[in-house]
């Protein structure tokens, strides 16, 4: 798989990223702006249009992080994540930070099963050749905000901060 998304199809370009502990390939050709700002509450604003925002170090963080911490206090990275500026599934990545972009022949990138409705909503491939020295989990090409959404407020009444498809008190998923 290729991050264009074509199977076999050449090389394909990944913003390799950083997210809660995790190692994340974002497609490149999704990844339409990155800056850095304060780690938006729920929407963040990109060209002129408000995106719905997911704070993906907070949703993929081992343990919760405390309110006082949450929706503005931290500097993160930031992605505006879409096929483009019209875009009506585009929205806003806060990442803990971007290393850089990474060149991947499409054989190095392999599709992955849904292991859980939270893992299957965020990912959908794994690197199988080293990304600096690891196998980041690949960032799913068509995000959908609604599921996004569903998959936060389940992490903030659990708690926040467990990995999708684990409890947040630790433990493995039924």
């Amino acid at each position: 798989m290729s991050a264009d998304g074509v199977a076999g199809q050449g090389e394909g370009r990944w913003l390799h990223a950083v997210a809660g502990g995790c190692e994340l390939l974002l497609d490149g050709g999704r990844s339409q702006h990155v800056w850095t700002g304060d780690v938006p509450a729920g929407t963040a604003e990109w060209q002129g249009r408000v995106l719905l925002a997911i704070d993906l170090s907070a949703l993929l963080a081992p343990a919760p992080i405390p309110a006082a911490e949450r929706g503005g206090a931290r500097t993160r990275t930031l992605v505006a994540y879409g096929a483009g500026r019209d875009d009506p599934q585009a929205l806003v990545l806060a990442v803990d930070a971007v290393r850089g972009l990474a060149a991947l022949p499409s054989d190095a990138v392999v599709g992955l099963p849904p292991l859980s409705v939270a893992f299957g909503g965020l990912f959908d491939g794994i690197a199988v050749a080293p990304v600096e020295g690891s196998y980041p989990l690949c960032v799913r090409r068509d995000l959908d905000p609604a599921v996004l959404e569903r998959l936060v407020a389940t992490q903030a009444a659990r708690g926040g901060g467990a990995r999708p498809g684990r409890p947040a008190g630790g433990g493995e998923a039924r």
